[in-house]
């Protein structure tokens, strides 16, 4: 069994709703079935959902979603991401 690790699956939507660039590479290598704590698995469903549909993440299309304090709240765990791609 897998243990789950919340405030590293926060980390990864936050770093989704903070960036374009990293939203396409979280959507294209985690699926919700790779997050193991059930209130991140909805949260990364309803980002993605906002992404698949408008086609980029912001903090006021997040406003409207059922989990939105706790999406924002995320963008407070995301580590400094100025070297995320190196």
């Amino acid at each position: 069994m897998r243990e789950s690790n919340s405030l590293s699956e926060r980390a990864v939507i936050g770093c989704a709703v903070y960036s374009d660039k990293l939203a396409r590479e979280v959507f294209a290598e985690l699926d919700k079935d790779d997050f193991m704590a059930p209130v991140c698995a909805e949260m990364f469903e309803e980002i993605r959902g906002v992404w698949q549909k408008d086609g980029r993440l912001d903090a006021v299309l997040v406003s409207r979603l059922p989990h939105a304090r706790e999406i924002i709240e995320c963008l407070d765990t995301v580590p400094a991401v100025s070297n995320a791609d190196r």
